[in-house]
């Protein structure tokens, strides 16, 4: 009995060390008058029930458990005690001395002791992480409800895109009357196929573990067909204890509508500009042609008799080149102002470039004799499927542009160059040159390089900038190299994909 009494003594002071698990054990027979009789108690099972442990030994296990939890714990004492398997932990509440509720967690375990089968049972006090729990529950219960009454519609999916909640504003945003009518329509069906791509874009990224902006703007299709515009936010959510992705979504529709009518007012307003300053151009440029053909005709029509027939030719040919600035003039406002209105067609065709080159610089000789122009293309070059027409509208814009500022005398080289899968042309003078803050504008409607040989050079500017269009319409592209004092190449390029063979290159007077 000593011996015992002093390895029990040892047993007790190994339990209560640090221990926050409360330790006793329990004998009795499987009658509901005699069973789970506390036979030993460490020092926390004090501590939990407020009991002493002299109170506590002879008492049975039972009557401490909580009246809403004693059939169950009986239940499953039994159960146990008749071999069944049953989970180890098990949640319940005990009443203490002093009448309060205490939340427990138990597990307990069969043994012999002093000879007789015993059973040991732990108990550990769980009232801060059930008040923890409690406290997540109406977290949970008032974010739900936040949830469920925002004005933004709310999704919540899994990692694989999986959908779990939506509120009703997003319902009424995709114009759904369930969230299983949601879930069940294809995402390809709810986007606009711009944002549908992007959405794939994004979910690649996300599988690859790249970064994603947080926020982003998406188009969707609403369920009458309307196509609304979205703001997205999403981010990580605890969600019924685990990690999820919230995303929410706020209608951005109507402000798109306001931001597209403010650009369209500036549209307007950069319209009516450009409108003013092309009228007061033209009128300027206009002006010039009309005081030629006005005065030489009323001095044909005065002084025919007294002019000498040298004399009439030389103002008729005036009169006759003032015209032809006129139709330029006009043709050029014509094309542009289809241009705008989307009027444009491209009458495309197998088209010959190297005869459209050669009639080129042949009739712009003939304009301006005062240049010297030259043709370097190679042998041979394949037909391109193009608007011949506009495609040579473009090569006399470019000549022209280039005579106007090159002095008497120089040249003006046409070339051509077949690179891969496209065709490029190139016009270089020998001209005075644009300055390098210029080049960004010099495709711009009404612009005219400061770079002039003389006040009095002719245009409105527009030459550049409907070659700039016509180019483009033929999924082309233009641009140009200069250098002040040597001059100045424009280049364009139009797509071609059949040419394989090395080209050899001639010049042509």
């Amino acid at each position: 009995e000593e011996a015992l009494r002093e390895s029990e003594g040892r047993y007790r002071a190994l339990v209560n060390l640090g221990a926050e698990v409360g330790e006793a054990i329990t004998m009795g027979q499987d009658t509901e008058q005699g069973e789970g009789i506390l036979i030993f108690v460490s020092d926390e099972w004090s501590r939990i029930t407020g009991y002493s442990e002299r109170e506590l030994l002879g008492m049975s296990f039972f009557d401490l458990v909580h009246p809403k939890d004693r059939g169950a714990s009986l239940e499953r004492h039994h159960r146990k005690m008749h071999g069944e398997a049953m989970s180890g932990l098990f949640e319940l509440s005990i009443v203490r001395k002093d009448g309060t509720e205490v939340p427990i967690e138990l597990t307990s375990a069969y043994t012999t002791y002093k000879g007789e089968r015993a059973e040991v049972a732990y108990i550990r006090d769980i009232t801060e992480r059930k008040q923890a729990e409690k406290k997540l529950r109406v977290a949970e219960e008032n974010f739900r409800n936040s949830l469920d009454n925002s004005p933004l519609g709310v999704r919540i999916v899994t990692a694989e895109g999986e959908l779990i909640y939506a509120n009703k504003a997003i319902l009424d945003i995709f114009g759904y009357s369930s969230l299983e009518e949601l879930e069940t329509t294809p995402t390809k069906e709810r986007y606009t196929s711009k944002s549908y791509a992007e959405y794939q874009e994004r979910k690649q990224k996300r599988k690859l573990g790249k970064p994603i902006p947080s926020t982003y703007e998406i188009s969707i299709v609403h369920k009458n067909g309307e196509v609304r515009h979205l703001s997205s936010s999403r981010k990580e959510v605890m969600w019924d204890g685990e990690v999820q992705y919230q995303t929410i979504y706020q209608d951005i529709t109507e402000r798109k509508q306001v931001e597209e009518n403010a650009r369209e007012v500036e549209v307007l307003k950069r319209l009516e500009k450009l409108r003013t300053e092309l009228l007061a151009t033209v009128s300027h440029e206009l002006r010039t042609p009309l005081a030629t053909i006005k005065g030489y005709s009323t001095m044909l029509l005065d002084y025919d008799t007294r002019l000498k027939h040298n004399e009439k030719r030389r103002y008729l040919g005036s009169i006759d080149r003032a015209t032809d600035r006129l139709v330029e003039l006009i043709d050029q406002l014509l094309d542009m102002s289809r241009m705008d209105a989307g009027l444009t067609v491209m009458e495309k065709a197998p088209t010959s470039i190297t005869r459209l080159l050669r009639e080129a610089v042949v009739e712009s000789q003939i304009r301006t004799p005062q240049h010297k122009l030259v043709l370097n293309i190679p042998k041979r070059l394949p037909r391109i499927n193009v608007d011949g027409k506009r495609i040579r509208q473009v090569v006399d814009n470019l000549i022209d542009n280039a005579a106007k500022y090159s002095n008497e005398g120089t040249e003006i080289v046409v070339s051509a160059q077949l690179l891969r899968q496209r065709l490029q042309i190139d016009i270089t003078d020998q001209g005075v040159g644009i300055f390098p803050q210029e080049l960004s504008k010099v495709f711009d409607r009404l612009y005219r390089s400061q770079q002039r040989l003389t006040p009095g050079t002719r245009g409105v500017g527009l030459g550049l900038a409907i070659s700039k269009r016509l180019v483009e319409a033929h999924n082309g592209k233009i641009w140009l190299k200069s250098k002040v004092g040597e001059g100045s190449t424009f280049y364009f390029s139009l797509p071609h994909k059949k040419y394989k063979r090395r080209i050899k290159h001639d010049k042509e007077a």
